[in-house]
Order: structure tokens, then C-alpha cells, then sequence
């Protein structure tokens, strides 16, 4: 189920009534749709969640399908806001959220606790500035474990 990891990270910001308040309602899963190519940008605060692909571990002793049990999973989260003061605000409670739900998995619910990683990494890059939006940025990247 590793090809569902996002709607993961997805539901946890969309359950956190801070950030939903924060960006208002504006969560997008993999990219902003945008209705007409002459509209406005969309407006900051938003958050993008991405599948940024998956690499299966076949290097268990459990590998005997040509594809081991555990898929690593890589989930990128774009967080965009007005300011830097914003930003930081805006990325500690998006970090926090993401901690809190997975320290909670759903694992008591039959139906997603295949989509549930096991354990992941986290990191990020720099902050950013875009002129042109104009907007503050930056990505999380969380390297997941997850079920095959």
C-alpha cells in the first residue's frame, strides 16, 4: 500500500483544525489544480503534498517474490506562506501535526492500516524566497517505511 502514503500525510494536515484555519482549507495533494491558465496564482498560505516515489527493499531474507516486504517511500510536503515569520510558524506546526499522526496511527482501523509507515525519516532543505509569487518557501521530505 505504499502507493498510498500521502492520503496519509494528507488526511493529518486536513485534521489539524490550526493549519486548515492557517492556509485556509488550501491542502492539495501533488499539485495546485488550477481552472483557467489566465487566473491569478493561488493565494499563500498553502500546502502541497507529494508522492515523490518509492524504492521496494529486497534485501531481506523475506525477498523470495523478486520484491521484498517493505517498500521506502518518499513524501514531500511544500509549505508556501506570505512571510518568513509565517513560514516558520507554519512549517513547526505542519512538522508537529505529522509527528503526532503517525506517533497515532490508524492501525486500529482494518481498512488503512496497510497505508500507515512503520517508521520514517525526516529532513528538509533551505528556506526560499519567490520574487515572482511573491512567496517564502520551503520542502520536507519524509523517507518512509512502508508495508509493499
Amino acid at each position: 500500500m505504499s502507493l498510498l502514503t500521502d492520503s496519509v500525510f494528507i488526511k493529518a494536515l486536513q485534521e489539524d483544525e490550526h493549519i486548515v484555519k492557517t492556509v485556509g482549507g488550501r491542502i492539495y495533494g501533488q499539485a495546485i489544480p488550477m481552472p483557467d491558465e489566465y487566473a491569478d496564482n493561488v493565494h499563500v498560505p498553502y500546502l502541497i503534498v507529494s508522492f515523490d516515489g518509492l524504492t521496494n527493499d529486497v534485501t531481506t531474507k523475506d525477498a523470495s517474490d523478486n520484491e521484498g516486504q517493505e517498500d521506502h517511500t518518499t513524501i514531500s510536503i511544500t509549505i508556501c506562506a506570505p512571510s518568513n515569520e509565517t513560514l516558520h510558524v507554519l512549517a513547526e506546526s505542519v512538522r508537529f501535526s505529522i509527528r503526532e499522526a503517525m506517533a497515532d496511527p490508524g492501525y486500529d482501523d482494518p481498512d488503512n492500516s496497510d497505508i500507515y509507515p512503520l517508521s520514517y525519516d525526516f529532513s528538509t532543505g533551505p528556506m526560499h524566497y519567490d520574487p515572482v509569487k511573491p512567496c517564502y518557501w520551503m520542502k520536507f521530505t519524509y523517507v518512509c517505511v512502508t508495508n509493499r
